[in-house]
């Protein structure tokens, strides 16, 4: 199955280059369910491990965590989304927003993912 992908801006060292701006999703304000979304994103199925840190890319210098890629079976991020939500209250996609409050915010056991029939 093809995941849908979502927080893979362009401006990160692990974004994509025809990915959304960053700075163009930074909101002022926080989504109203912004804990439920920051929850979820931090307690996705680990696809892809990798090594070294992220620095965050609006405030240079300060460090985030590692670039691990999660996933919930249908959508993919990377881990360092949950920060930008939670400290810059990015606004994500509508689909992938309504696709979490579908689940009733909560991901899915790793048991019920199947990582290797999973495309990234």
């Amino acid at each position: 199955m093809k995941l849908k992908m979502v927080g893979f801006f362009r401006e990160l060292r692990h974004g994509m280059p025809d990915g959304p701006q960053l700075r163009s999703v930074v909101s002022k304000s926080p989504h109203q369910n912004e804990d439920r979304i920051v929850r979820y994103l931090r307690s996705g199925v680990l696809f892809i491990a990798t090594p070294g840190f992220v620095e965050d890319v609006l405030a240079p210098g300060q460090i985030i965590g590692s670039a691990h890629i999660f996933t919930d079976g249908v959508w993919v991020w990377p881990g360092d989304l949950a920060h930008y939500v939670e400290k810059y209250h990015v606004r994500l996609p509508a689909e992938f927003v309504a696709h979490m409050e579908d689940q009733n915010w909560t991901i899915p056991n790793e048991e019920s993912v199947s990582l290797d029939l999973l495309e990234f």
